[in-house]
């Protein structure tokens, strides 16, 4: 029923009657994926050329960034000419956060206070646009549709940490009661920590035998839900139709066995707090994730500050779109990422190959060689296909010249196995550094409910 009501009637009569222009986006980006590349940098210069001259001329920051490069707004005629335009970094936003980072022109009704999560290091404050809600649940709607989802299949939404929680309160419950009757909508929020094997298998159940469903959860949340759920013999009665992975770096590793132990395609989602919904795995072709170049303008930027190019390893430079509240341009969110080629499945969005996560999880040896998360992770999969043997696992850089891997073991695992590790990592790190094995029963979050790849104590 939901399948055509929602799609055919509720969504365009909403539109009519609240003006939000959703759906008709959505509709208009299901399209637009399919023309050229060179169509859409088309029309994202567009969009970036609107929003340079928006921030000029009323948000006092970046007026004074771009005088202080000597740049002007039409000097941008070109997505390339990004190159020439100054990093905004986290301290900068906080510095400068609300009254010079702000557009002195719009209504404060436009404002929607924001935080993100602290794994950086600190929360951060922000403004996010009322305006821009449209364009973020068309590419909500989007990204989810790349996984087979629409807004009436069920979830459950593994959510870490608290402060992540769905909210409660008489408005929030009727809210949801009234997408629940209207949508179809049925997104069943658990907390991470408090999550068992047997709840999710009984919430399952309760969905109904043969209902679609789909799990939004963290991949390490994922992972030990995998590893309970088999050394408890728990089964789940149906399997989901699709997994989506956030808010961590997910690995080649986590994406084999979360597969393996969920009998599902899994996609890798990209966004943060302050610009969700950007990117996600493609449909098509599980080894890319394609970017909505209508929400934003992500750059993939080597050292130098010049483009990456197709393979080529750099941090993430992003400007969005529809925040004119206050406009993030070549907004460095502190991730690093694998710039992709063009996809084979034909749509024309640009790809990243991988996100490698933050650019802090990474191993640095005493000489200044670095091996990010992303490089750690291919080398324990897909060198050494190491899924087998481990459920879990977290790289801890403990000193300059000591690295620890903690493994959460299978029934597999042994002592040859553990002893060939150690040799192929002392090799790939060019025995700059002393390396150990730690089994241990589980590996601990962050305080911002985030579990990383690798974690260094330098």
């Amino acid at each position: 029923m939901y399948n055509w009501l929602v799609p055919h009637i509720f969504f365009p009569v909403h539109e009519r009657i609240s003006r939000h222009r959703f759906w008709s986006q959505f509709l208009e980006l299901k399209k637009l994926q399919w023309a050229s590349e060179e169509q859409l940098q088309e029309r994202a210069l567009g969009k970036l050329k609107r929003l340079i001259i928006h921030a000029y001329e009323h948000v006092p920051y970046y007026r004074e960034v771009f005088l202080g490069s000597g740049m002007r707004p039409h000097d941008i005629a070109s997505l390339p000419d990004m190159e020439r335009v100054p990093f905004t970094t986290k301290p900068d936003v906080r510095t400068n956060f609300p009254g010079r980072i702000t557009a002195e022109n719009l209504p404060t009704k436009r404002y929607k206070t924001g935080r993100t999560s602290g794994s950086t290091g600190f929360p951060l404050e922000f403004y996010a646009d009322v305006g821009r809600m449209d364009t973020v649940r068309s590419s909500y709607l989007l990204l989810w549709s790349w996984a087979g989802i629409a807004p009436w299949v069920p979830g459950f939404h593994i959510v870490s940490p608290a402060h992540h929680r769905f909210e409660s309160g008489l408005r929030s419950v009727l809210s949801r009661l009234i997408r629940r009757l209207v949508l179809g909508e049925r997104l069943i929020a658990m907390e991470a920590h408090m999550l068992e094997p047997e709840r999710l298998a009984e919430e399952v159940r309760n969905l109904g035998k043969g209902t679609r469903y789909f799990i939004w959860t963290p991949p390490s949340r994922a992972a030990r839900l995998a590893r309970e759920m088999d050394e408890r013999g728990v089964c789940l009665p149906e399997y989901p139709s699709a997994l989506i992975s956030y808010s961590e770096t997910l690995s080649a590793f986590d994406r084999d066995i979360l597969q393996t132990a969920f009998q599902c395609p899994v996609f890798n989602y990209y966004g943060t707090q302050e610009l969700p919904f950007l990117a996600q795995t493609c449909p098509d072709n599980p080894d890319v994730l394609h970017v909505n170049s209508e929400r934003a303008l992500v750059r993939v930027v080597k050292e130098n500050g010049t483009d990456a190019r197709p393979g080529e390893r750099g941090r993430i430079v992003i400007t969005d779109f529809s925040n004119y509240v206050m406009p993030l341009i070549n907004y460095d969110i502190g991730d690093y990422a694998v710039k992709g080629d063009r996809c084979t499945c034909g749509r024309g969005f640009p790809t990243l190959e991988r996100v490698e996560g933050r650019t802090f999880e990474a191993v640095t040896t005493p000489t200044g060689l670095s091996y990010s998360s992303g490089m750690l992770s291919d080398f324990l999969c897909l060198e050494w296909d190491a899924v087998p043997y481990v459920w879990e696992y977290q790289f801890v850089q403990t000193g300059p010249e000591d690295v620890e891997l903690k493994i959460v073991p299978t029934r597999l695992f042994n002592k040859d196995f553990s002893t060939m590790l150690k040799h192929k990592f002392e090799e790939l790190l060019e025995r700059e550094v002393r390396f150990h094995i730690e089994l241990v029963d589980r590996v601990e979050v962050e305080p911002s409910g985030k579990r990383f790849v690798v974690k260094s104590n330098l």
